[in-house]
């Protein structure tokens, strides 16, 4: 009887002995995680054991945490022939920013469950939208050319796309030198006018929008008549019926008078004609005004008088 409780009691110490045993020789599962942030969060890992072998057929557990301690993200997936695993979720552009945790758990049957816990940040997702001029001024027939920049703000990867939202006169037209671009670029609004754009100031409303975001930034143009100038011939009858009026005038005053078929202009009379042409174009040109025409003028007619 002794010696059956004996044979009992050593069954019973063989069986824990293997029991143990068997849990202190079940392998360790580790993980190997990497993390990319944008507008989606993407994992992608690997499951091993302690000397980096792979362990394929495993489940991995994924959970996310935001900085508000809500979970917005769960999934199960497995790990392939070479233990990798990944899963991609989008981010809501409506999350809140600051810090998210990452809980990954690695099971098999046969290991003892790897755990991995880390965290990323989620920042603002947006851009901004400039305009470098803030007017331009052109006359009519003439184009402008603005600078416009698009800036990232935080963690922005998709595509913007420009359109001008203002109504355009009669005349006028308008160019993007790229109509859809990636942030942090550079680009132009050209804007052509004719000869028949009505004068005026123009407000210029150029809207950015993608990824759920759209943004503005305005800019003026201001439109002018175009100068033009008095003909030559014009100028010149002008001057010349002035030099010869002038002319006559002095040589009536000096009480020669000279028939009109005996008036012969000499070198002093075309040097005289010349500069009268000169001042009636700087007067038709508004290079000087009324009170500097006439005294220029009036300096003039002395000094014909004299030569008289």
């Amino acid at each position: 009887m002794k010696a059956a409780g004996l044979t009992g009691l050593l069954v019973l110490l063989v069986l824990s002995a293997v029991i143990c045993s068997s849990q202190q020789e079940s392998p360790q599962l580790f993980i190997e995680v990497s993390i990319v942030v944008s507008e989606n969060v993407t994992m992608s890992g690997r499951m091993t054991d302690m000397r980096k072998n792979a362990v394929p057929e495993g489940v991995v557990s994924i959970q996310v945490v935001d900085s508000l301690g809500s979970t917005i993200h769960i999934a199960r997936v497995m790990s392939t022939a070479d233990g990798g695993f990944s899963d991609t979720f989008a981010l809501n552009p409506r999350i809140p920013v600051g810090t998210y945790t990452l809980y990954i758990t690695a099971s098999k049957e046969g290991y003892v469950d790897g755990r991995f816990v880390t965290s990323f940040l989620v920042s603002r997702r947006d851009f901004a939208v400039t305009i470098t001029q803030s007017v331009i001024a052109i006359e009519q027939g003439e184009n402008a050319t603005f600078n416009i920049r698009l800036i990232e703000a935080g963690i922005f990867n998709d595509t913007v796309y420009l359109t001008l939202e203002s109504a355009l006169p009669r005349g006028l037209t308008h160019r993007f030198s790229a109509e859809s671009v990636k942030l942090n670029a550079s680009l132009t609004l050209t804007v052509a006018s004719s000869p028949d754009t009505p004068v005026g100031n123009y407000t210029l409303l150029v809207v950015a929008f993608g990824g759920g975001r759209s943004h503005s930034a305005s800019t003026s143009l201001v439109i002018v008549a175009k100068q033009r100038p008095v003909p030559v011939i014009w100028l010149m009858l002008l001057g010349g019926a002035a030099a010869i009026a002038g002319y006559v005038a002095l040589r009536r005053r000096s009480r020669r008078i000279i028939p009109v078929e005996d008036f012969e202009p000499t070198r002093e009379d075309l040097e005289a004609t010349r500069r009268l042409v000169e001042l009636e174009q700087l007067r038709a040109e508004g290079k000087i005004d009324e009170k500097e025409y006439f005294r220029l003028r009036r300096e003039h007619e002395r000094t014909i008088e004299r030569k008289g």
